[in-house]
């Protein structure tokens, strides 16, 4: 602080602009990342409904069990037949359910997996993803990400789910929706801003560098005005 009241009246110009403009950066980017969080919520609460709505299903199906109008095994597999084609997000979300032991009951996008058993698949990061669902599920539900191919494509993308037990049947349903779109469009906006916050910065440093200029240029030429008339 004692070099900031000794510098110039320049530096001190610019040091209040820097200062100023470095607050604002830090605010946007608050903004940002806030906008982020709440992008990603709507999408959770997306991918409870759709769970939700594959477990009403199912409980719709069990109520029949229980009514003896269909057995166990009939209503899983009308439970399999109804969800399995349903889709969102333009085709690349899809409901998928495993049994509590890792046994793959419904996976659209893939069905000849189905009756495998998963337990110890991981994704791209190396993370069990499945043993996690069953970890979450096990928990009450809720959500979890990992690395997975989009349906018809290999490279694996942050994939957000959300998954939910059913506990008569001893499984759990689940959805996911991709966050790469998320994370890129809020790395592009902090870049963006970043880049006009610094061209803004460097504008207004240099205008405080000639505002300074322009005060302590006419006082520097006072000042050797009065030493000379000091001297006779």
């Amino acid at each position: 602080m004692k070099r900031i009241r000794e510098a110039r009246l320049a530096v001190r110009l610019s040091f209040i602009v820097a200062s100023t403009f470095l607050a604002m950066l830090a605010l946007s980017a608050l903004a940002m990342v806030e906008q982020y969080h709440e992008m990603r919520a709507a999408r959770i609460a997306k991918l409870r409904a759709v769970t939700e709505m594959a477990l009403s299903v199912a409980a719709t199906l069990e109520k029949k069990v229980e009514a003896g109008q269909m057995t166990r095994d009939e209503a899983i597999r009308e439970f399999r037949d109804i969800v399995r084609p349903l889709r969102f997000d333009e085709g690349t979300g899809y409901i998928f359910s495993y049994g509590m032991d890792g046994t793959t009951l419904i996976l659209g996008p893939t069905p000849e997996i189905e009756g495998t058993n998963r337990l110890q698949a991981k994704d791209a990061k190396g993370i069990p993803f499945v043993q996690e669902e069953i970890r979450v599920a096990k928990a009450g539900g809720g959500t979890l990400t990992y690395y997975y191919p989009k349906p018809g494509q290999t490279v694996a993308l942050p994939k957000l789910s959300y998954v939910a037990p059913f506990a008569p049947w001893n499984l759990l349903a689940g959805a996911g929706i991709y966050i790469d779109d998320l994370r890129a469009a809020l790395w592009a906006k902090l870049l963006r801003f970043g880049l006009i916050t610094l061209a803004a910065l460097m504008g207004s440093a240099l205008l405080a560098w000639a505002v300074g200029r322009s005060i302590t240029k006419p006082l520097s030429r006072l000042h050797s005005r009065m030493v000379a008339l000091a001297r006779g």
